[in-house]
């Protein structure tokens, strides 16, 4: 039989009355033995003192083999503590901090630039109120006095033509192709629009164009290659000049075609609100036939595959192959370490705009008319029936006539 210490007994006897001085003491007991709720805390008291003796029992161990009557020294257990390593808590709680605030900061730039696209559209919008309203004024007092007074229709036109140009490429080139469809617009809209077609009036410093330049060629551009100040002409998403390049002893004339600055943003813009305006057309039933969506989306590929001229340049070299046995089309060469995202060199096409021949009269150029007939439509049906590869922008502006045809 094993015996505890008499010292381990003394200290349960102590905590047993500790507790009952700090808890018993606040009850009072009658000489009749005390009421219930005395004896229950008396109990209580004693079993807890009970447990603690026991739990301090347990903390020792008695040797394997000793005599009853013999005593021992209690030896505690040697409890094994948790091995914690302090330096990976650190770098998981550094972690979870870093990834706290790169979350944060992901979310205020998500915001960010929700909140500026939105401060865009509304820009945006704005612009195009502040274009259409003098036209809520000009165009009923068109339609009721324009007979009576003519040049209040002229004012109309020149201003909206005058819009279209300053609101943007995407309206320069819904009025271009206006411009080639008499069977459905006026021809009073004919008449105004057909002057975008090769001469928007789009300007901005020449410091722009050399700086443009020196981006895509270099700083040292200018001493290959001479540009005229003047520009040839300019479209929906381009502007041409006229220069000159030497290629080893060799002087070329070349056309240089130039995207437009910022109009690629402007462009994006555009055609986001276009879309978002179309898919809430598209809500109507009666509207449906229409496919408003399907079409606002073929001309936003159409409007951003002309951003890159890197692409029409491939296009020209084959068109060269296809009509290479055709003495009597010629496309532009694009020139070789001078094409760029922004820039293309390309030869010059000098002859005169197609669009000339279409304002005489039958009696003075019915030969030539029809001739040029023939060879239009020549060019349509062989890219459509041999070629599988068709130029999708033949509006007049782009056709030039030369007498060696």
């Amino acid at each position: 039989m094993l015996r505890v210490s008499n010292s381990l007994l003394r200290t349960a006897a102590t905590q047993r009355g500790q507790l009952f001085k700090q808890y018993g003491a606040r009850y009072q007991y009658s000489t009749g033995g005390g009421s219930a709720t005395s004896l229950i805390i008396r109990n209580g008291l004693l079993a807890t003192s009970t447990v603690v003796a026991f739990t301090i029992q347990q903390q020792y161990q008695a040797p394997a083999q000793c005599d009853a009557t013999a005593s021992f020294a209690a030896r505690p257990k040697e409890i094994p503590l948790p091995k914690i390593d302090l330096s990976q808590t650190l770098v998981k709680e550094q972690e979870q901090v870093k990834s706290y605030w790169q979350t944060l900061v992901d979310k205020t730039k998500e915001a960010y630039a929700k909140l500026s696209k939105a401060m865009g559209y509304a820009e945006r919008v704005l612009t195009y109120v502040l274009y259409g309203i003098p036209l809520a004024g000009l165009y009923p007092a068109t339609y009721f006095l324009g007979e009576k007074f003519p040049e209040l229709e002229n004012m109309t036109w020149g201003y909206v033509v005058w819009a279209a140009q300053h609101l943007g490429p995407c309206f320069v080139k819904l009025a271009q192709w206006a411009s080639t469809r008499p069977d459905i617009f006026p021809p009073k809209l004919i008449e105004h629009f057909v002057v975008l077609q090769d001469d928007v009036k789009i300007s901005y410093p020449f410091s722009v164009v050399e700086k443009t330049m020196s981006e895509a060629f270099g700083p040292d551009w200018s001493q290959k290659l001479v540009l005229d100040p003047k520009p040839l002409g300019a479209g929906s998403v381009a502007q041409v000049f006229k220069g000159v390049l030497t290629k080893g002893k060799e002087e070329v004339k070349v056309a240089v075609k130039m995207i437009h600055p910022h109009v690629e943003k402007l462009i994006k813009v555009d055609m986001e609100l276009m879309n978002i305006f179309v898919d809430w057309l598209d809500k109507f039933p009666s509207l449906e036939i229409l496919s408003l969506a399907d079409t606002a989306r073929q001309f936003a590929e159409s409007m951003n595959a002309q951003m890159d001229l890197r692409k029409e340049a491939s296009h020209l070299v084959k068109f060269q192959k296809k009509f290479a046995h055709e003495d009597w089309a010629v496309f532009p060469q694009p020139m070789d370490g001078y094409v760029t995202k922004n820039v293309m060199v390309e030869t010059l096409m000098e002859g005169t705009p197609i669009s000339h021949f279409m304002t005489l009269s039958d009696d003075v150029a019915f030969k030539l008319k029809r001739q040029l007939s023939d060879l239009g439509t020549r060019l349509v049906l062989k890219m459509i029936f041999f070629d599988n590869f068709i130029h999708g922008d033949l509006h007049p502006g782009k056709k030039e006539y030369n007498e060696v045809v």
